[in-house]
């Protein structure tokens, strides 16, 4: 079944490739200044506790591109989702389980954009202190997202 994507959800899928790209960019500029090993993980207080070769980075690269191509394909065939209702209005269900596919895709591109950006400064100052509300924002969206789009499945009749 192919779902159309309307005005939103193009405007998501351009989003997304711009986060991806956006990542890309930004361990391609930095890697040239970075030192050769750089924070590559960090605790609940902000300090590294864990280094790497600054080519790691292009590990959290990596896996954007592979979270963009999963999130792609799935929200492409809503079909093979296993929904919570048995509703007879189905082609609605399978909109809007592409939306939901689509929109998460593009936050958690934009929190990867984010992840990647705070390895690369935290090259610099060797701390990550400001980053603990990535943590919340992270919860917060996926929670959010199951919540609105449960409730919107319960509406559908």
């Amino acid at each position: 079944m192919k779902i159309p994507l309307e005005r939103n959800d193009k405007i998501a899928e351009i989003i997304s490739v711009l986060f991806l790209f956006a990542g890309i960019l930004i361990v391609a500029f930095a890697l040239p200044e970075l030192p050769d090993t750089v924070p590559v993980h960090f605790n609940l207080k902000g300090e590294p506790n864990r280094y790497g070769s600054k080519y790691q980075l292009w590990i959290g690269v990596g896996v954007s591109l592979l979270l963009y191509i999963i999130f792609s394909v799935v929200s492409a065939y809503p079909h093979l989702y296993n929904y919570p209702s048995q509703k007879n209005d189905i082609d609605a269900q399978y909109k809007l389980g592409s939306k939901m596919t689509r929109s998460l895709k593009t936050w958690i591109l934009l929190f990867l954009v984010i992840l990647n950006y705070i390895i690369v400064q935290s090259a610099y100052s060797n701390s990550a202190k400001n980053a603990i509300w990535l943590i919340g924002f992270v919860i917060a969206i996926v929670a959010g997202h199951l919540i609105y789009f449960f409730n919107k499945w319960k509406k559908i009749k």
